[in-house]
């Protein structure tokens, strides 16, 4: 990856959402997002889905303003990302999540794509996103990787006693 990082701020967003394709074990997860200035892809792991959708629902008891006054007119200019690594952070002051990802784009460029989300939406975002992971393979509760249909060696119990297979 590049040192150099093109800054990307889209204000505040009207709609995110996430979604897969493929068959369970094989999935592709993306997500997208809608701002006034532009429509950005994210292509994400389950992993770094189900830890993002985390995140977020730990403001879920915050102040909930279930008003959005943002206006929905889709922008044509796109872009698209590999995500790398991101934060989000809370703002009292108007109750939304900011949002900052850091992706890569095919031909490796580095971006810091920045925006903000109602936190209202961004619960539902959540537990949507929970909804899309747990229609894959089961997730084992020690080590939290997928468990296929042939068992699943659980890396957590390599310590004192033998691996143990799941079924």
């Amino acid at each position: 990856m590049s040192e150099n990082f093109k800054n990307l701020n889209f204000g505040t967003c009207f709609e995110m959402s996430s979604s897969t394709i493929g068959k369970p074990g094989d999935r592709t997860f993306s997500l997208d997002f809608f701002c006034l200035d532009a429509t950005v892809k994210i292509w994400i792991e389950k992993q770094q889905l189900a830890l993002l959708a985390r995140e977020i629902t730990k403001n879920q008891h915050k102040e909930i303003d279930k008003k959005t006054n943002i206006k929905h007119k889709k922008s044509s200019l796109e872009y698209e990302f590999k995500l790398v690594d991101f934060l989000i952070s809370y703002k009292a002051e108007n109750n939304n999540i900011e949002f900052q990802f850091l992706g890569e784009n095919k031909e490796e460029e580095s971006f810091v794509i920045k925006f903000e989300f109602n936190n209202f939406l961004s619960q539902k975002f959540a537990e949507k996103s929970f909804d899309l992971i747990s229609k894959g393979r089961p997730i084992c509760m020690l080590c939290f990787n997928p468990i296929n249909e042939d068992g699943h060696f659980c890396i957590k119990m390599n310590g004192h006693i033998e691996n143990v297979k799941i079924k």
